[in-house]
């Protein structure tokens, strides 16, 4: 998933910094329009062909560090130089950047450099007004003001999911439950607080970065002009509010969704609705069409990709953009309304969190499970009910654990061969709609244990992601009586089957 997502990127970026670049009314640069080729073409290639993808991801994040990283930093760095008027040294590092990847105000700029550094001590003068264009560039202008809420919410978001990662895998069905997690169910069942705490939980440390780094660049546009309250009223609002629209009218009834990824869209409406009066300044036409690009390069790869919660986007973008409106026809940016706003919204946070702290121990804590065949201790909130001749302990979506007790051993490995071969065919039946999709299967095996033995395991898996079947022979001691315990859990969710099923197996007993 992370990789397809990362290729993704690396093509939109690439095409539409090619088709810039081939729009530029003069000679076009050979040297970036090759890099541009090769890096869509190896991005296109990672794809359209999944063994190809490790390799065009490698390839993919080198081409993205030469052509967009490293200009931007060799040319902060050689303003600096200039401002502290070396420049000869500004213009050695210019250089490698156009050559990289140069505009032409870039080329202007580095023409400049190479001027005052040839004329010497002659250029005093020129060398001066240099100086002080780029003072009065870096050190003034709305988007140079302090951001300081901007740098909170940031660290916020990576502090929790430092938090989160302590307590089991950011990637786990069960920790982000546990954690506060948007999900149907649970907050139709009247966990409405999650709708609030999702907002700064990330499902892995991609989901993180991405999140982060948009909320730190749009965030620095929108909080010098609305002020650090109404900034924040934005990203919480819109978080929660792109949460609902996905719960109420995109999301599946058993979909999980976390991220800042609605709060951060909510930015992004913000800034947009803030530069639409000044669409006619050239600064301000380049920063909407930056938020046009990313907004539809968002929304698009929720459209191609799996697993992605364009309802929250959606939402989020809207309410943003509402909020941006607002400002614009609203009072000073530090009027006391949107301080109490903010205000409230903390201590709701607050609340929200301390309830997510509070439904913990429900996940955390092992229900006994008891009947007239057998006993164990599943982790909480599992619900249990009889099926037929087996016994069926659910908990959407952490997969579900079936128990059929027979008279014998010899029955009991007849059923589980006979359960086994149904799980393959059911797989294989999904396969036949997805061809993507790998089965594979293994048993029977007895390896040695204390009363559990494995028959044997189905996995099924389509872009790395799926369920994974694990079938086990529990026998009593002191009886022939046996059982087949069969563990239908997500197949990569290594918290789930650790918790859950080594729960199972260290207390089952037959009666």
């Amino acid at each position: 998933m992370e990789g397809r997502l990362l290729l993704w990127v690396y093509l939109l970026s690439g095409g539409v910094s090619l088709v810039t670049l081939l729009r530029r009314r003069r000679k076009v640069d050979r040297l970036p329009a090759a890099f541009l080729v090769l890096f869509t073409a190896a991005a296109a290639a990672g794809l359209r062909f999944p063994a190809l993808q490790t390799a065009a991801v490698w390839a993919g994040g080198a081409g993205f560090v030469l052509l967009f990283v490293v200009p931007g930093l060799l040319v902060r760095l050689a303003r600096r130089q200039a401002l502290r008027g070396r420049f000869d040294r500004a213009f050695r590092l210019f250089r490698p950047a156009c050559l990289l990847f140069g505009s032409p105000g870039l080329r202007a700029e580095r023409d400049v450099y190479r001027a005052v550094a040839e004329a010497g001590p002659g250029a005093d003068l020129l060398a001066a007004e240099v100086r002080a264009r780029l003072a009065r560039h870096g050190g003034s202008g709305a988007d140079r003001r302090p951001a300081r809420v901007t740098l909170c919410l940031a660290g916020t978001l990576v502090l929790v999911h430092l938090l989160v990662s302590l307590g089991g895998s950011t990637r786990s069905v069960l920790t982000l439950l546990e954690a506060g997690a948007d999900y149907g169910p649970l907050v139709r069942a009247g966990e409405a607080w999650r709708l609030l705490t999702a907002v700064f939980l990330h499902i892995g440390l991609l989901h993180l970065v991405f999140n982060v780094l948009a909320v730190l660049v749009i965030g620095r546009w929108v909080e010098p002009e609305i002020g650090a309250a109404r900034t924040l009223s934005v990203f919480l609002l819109s978080g929660i509010l792109g949460n609902v629209v996905s719960l109420v009218f995109l999301g599946g009834p058993e979909l999980i969704s976390a991220g800042a990824s609605g709060g951060a869209m909510g930015l992004a409406g913000c800034a947009a609705a803030l530069r639409l009066p000044r669409r006619r300044d050239r600064t301000a036409a380049r920063q909407l069409s930056a938020l046009l690009l990313v907004i539809g390069a968002t929304v698009f790869l929720g459209l191609v990709e799996e697993g992605i919660d364009n309802g929250a986007h959606l939402g989020g973008l809207a309410a943003g953009f509402v909020m941006g409106i607002l400002s614009l026809r609203s009072g000073p940016r530090s009027d006391r309304a949107a301080a109490v706003s903010a205000g409230l919204l903390l201590a709701a946070a607050a609340a929200s969190g301390a309830l997510a702290l509070g439904g913990l121990p429900g996940w955390r804590k092992a229900a006994r499970v008891e009947t007239e065949a057998f006993t164990l201790s599943v982790p909480g909130r599992f619900e249990t009910h009889r099926e037929a001749e087996a016994w069926v302990l659910r908990r959407p979506p952490l997969g579900e654990i079936r128990i059929e007790v027979a008279p014998g051993r010899s029955e009991a490995v007849l059923i589980a061969l006979l359960r086994l071969e149904q799980a393959k065919a059911e797989f294989e039946r999904e396969r036949r709609q997805d061809p993507d999709l790998e089965v594979t299967a293994s048993g029977p095996e007895l390896p040695s244990g204390p009363g559990v033995h494995r028959i044997g395991t189905v996995r099924a898996s389509a872009r790395g992601t799926g369920r994974r079947i694990d079938l086990y022979l529990a026998t009593a001691p002191d009886s022939a009586r046996a059982a087949v315990l069969r563990f239908d859990l997500p197949a990569g969710d290594e918290t789930v089957r650790r918790r859950i099923r080594a729960a199972v197996l260290s207390s089952f007993r037959l009666r």
